[in-house]
């Protein structure tokens, strides 16, 4: 117990530091969009901008968790002060980066449309469920490039040169956002190529059901992807094999289990058109939900 009150200022430290980031990656989000936040969220009461602002901070969440360090009876003030730049560079990076991944949906994942248009004049969900899936994969790739103490927890053997561990950092954490956005986007041609139904003109066409499915996807695979780029490394060589492996085994298995989410959860209906015919979201939140336990197990297990 002495112990536990002994570190809780450095919790409550952390805390208020965290408070600190929310504000400024609210404030970073309505720099870098045309539209105010604040009255989207209350005076127009858009809850497509609110559901994608709900995985933006989810995002943010996954990041700061990684980042900071753990803290326990050995902390000091002068490791706290040692820690803190770290998590300050960090963090604010990865603020920076999440608002570059919504610039990378727009273009690059529901390029068929204007995502603006659909946030702002149509309040559509399904484009806001898109993005906040986006946010939460995106976050999980950019928290796979950092460990709790600021190092990266991937080997820096390419820049082995660099005595600087925040630049090593900074570099590896660029180089895998980069990986991970652009399976994201060949996730997205894989999986309207797949798909039964057209996929951006369900979502244009204010298809809640089809948006959530969709970025609950990008959310399993992005856990995968937290999976294949954290963790030792063997070597650039073998590291880029084993999250290609882990990319095509996803691609191959999410139709597997949409498949087998029709025959077993709903054996009487049609995934299809549940999702629509019916707008059925329930029947997308089934999909999501087989798609993440999946990606878990694999998280955890693998």
């Amino acid at each position: 117990m002495a112990d536990q009150l002994n570190v809780f200022p450095y919790v409550l430290a952390y805390i208020v530091l965290g408070i600190i980031f929310i504000l400024i990656a609210k404030w970073v989000y309505d720099l870098m969009t045309y539209y105010k936040l604040d009255n989207e969220l209350t005076k127009k009461d858009n809850p497509a901008v609110g559901t994608a602002l709900t995985g933006y901070f989810i995002a943010l969440m996954i990041i700061i968790a990684k980042i900071v360090p753990h803290i326990d009876k050995d902390m000091s003030l002068d490791k706290f002060l040692k820690d803190l730049p770290n998590v300050v560079i960090y963090v604010l990076l990865g603020i920076v980066l999440l608002n570059v991944s919504r610039m990378i949906v727009d273009k690059l994942i529901l390029y068929k449309f204007k995502v603006n248009k659909e946030l702002i004049d149509d309040k559509n969900v399904g484009t806001g469920a898109v993005l906040a899936g986006s946010y939460v994969a995106s976050g999980l790739v950019i928290a796979a490039a950092l460990a709790g103490d600021g190092e990266t927890t991937k080997s820096a053997i390419a820049f082995s040169s660099i005595s600087n561990p925040i630049v090593t950092g900074v570099l590896l954490s660029l180089i895998f956002f980069s990986l991970g956005q652009a399976t994201f986007v060949l996730y997205s041609l894989i999986y309207s190529w797949l798909s039964p139904y057209k996929v951006h003109e369900e979502i244009e066409k204010d298809n809640v059901a089809a948006g959530v499915a969709f970025g609950g996807g990008l959310v399993a695979l992005g856990i995968i992807l937290y999976r294949g780029l954290g963790g030792k490394s063997n070597g650039w060589t073998s590291d880029l094999l084993y999250y290609g492996f882990l990319v095509a085994f996803a691609l191959i298995l999410f139709p597997l289990i949409r498949l087998l989410v029709n025959k077993i959860m709903l054996p009487k209906a049609d995934l299809t058109d549940e999702i629509v015919r019916d707008r059925n979201v329930n029947a997308a939140y089934l999909e999501i939900v087989a798609l993440n336990m999946v990606a878990a197990i694999i998280l955890f297990v693998y």
